[in-house]
């Protein structure tokens, strides 16, 4: 019993804690909400509540799960406004997110841009059940996608568990193998630029979780049609990949976070 309180006393503590670190950021609220939510466990259920949370500087409160990794995704993104680098880019009407797990950056974007049309995508089923819920104040303006973002159409698995710190923002896509049932099909730049019916994308957000080496090996005339692009990059075979797509073409770089950063992406 008394190892169990010293436990407790620990836990509690390291949850205020952590709820002091972003209490600026957040919110006290929101900040200590988080901070228990993560204590608490998941819900053992396949499509666990979802629970409201206002952050300051957003007009609409935002879900997450308790005992996921939706606590971080928060925290990173909305409260330490990891896009706020591409948050005033001049006449933003088309968005597309890549790898947008519960939606909290095209949440922020359309904050910033409330009448950009965002094409949404996400492979794993219950993060995208979260997204909807988040940009349901923009209802219409965003077009769903279930797939995972690839360099062809092809079958395509979902690997949960196995990348990182194996969280829900970090389920990767492979290729489906032999004998193995397909979660869902790949989806390339190209085939999401002939859905949105676009001519060019604004704002091109990707958070693939190392997929991207396999995208920009592959066919990257959409490069030419994109304006601003904010990548997060997992590991110099996906450093490499970027940088052999840019060859032929010159932005201006930028870093923010975790992020790359190309901003006026056009022809050397």
């Amino acid at each position: 019993m008394r190892h169990r309180l010293a436990a407790l006393r620990w836990t509690l503590a390291d949850a205020l804690r952590e709820a002091r670190a972003h209490a600026r950021e957040l919110g006290a609220p929101a900040a200590a909400t988080l901070a228990v939510s993560r204590l608490v466990g998941r819900t053992p259920q396949a499509r666990p509540p979802l629970w409201p949370l206002r952050l300051p500087g957003y007009r609409h409160p935002v879900h997450y799960r308790e005992g996921t990794s939706d606590a971080l995704v928060l925290r990173q993104v909305l409260g330490g406004r990891e896009y706020d680098c591409v948050s005033g880019e001049p006449t933003v009407r088309t968005i597309f997110d890549l790898g947008g797990n519960i939606g909290a950056a095209s949440f922020h974007l359309l904050h910033a841009y409330p009448r950009a049309t965002v094409v949404f995508v996400e492979p794993d089923a219950d993060n995208l059940r979260v997204a909807r819920r988040n940009l349901a104040p923009w209802a219409g303006q965003v077009t769903f996608v279930q797939a995972g973002v690839w360099d062809a159409s092809v079958d395509l698995t979902v690997d949960r568990g196995g990348y990182r710190d194996g969280g829900e923002w970090a389920f990767q896509v492979r290729p489906t193998r032999p004998g193995e049932t397909a979660d869902l099909r790949g989806v390339t730049v190209a085939d999401l630029l002939q859905l949105s019916g676009a001519a060019t994308i604004d704002l091109l957000k990707m958070d693939i979780e190392a997929a991207e080496a396999t995208v920009f090996r592959g066919d990257t005339a959409w490069l030419a049609r994109t304006r601003t692009l904010a990548v997060e990059l997992h590991g110099p075979a996906c450093e490499a990949a970027l940088a052999h797509a840019l060859t032929g073409y010159a932005a201006d770089r930028s870093t923010s976070g975790e992020l790359t950063v190309l901003k006026n992406i056009r022809p050397a």
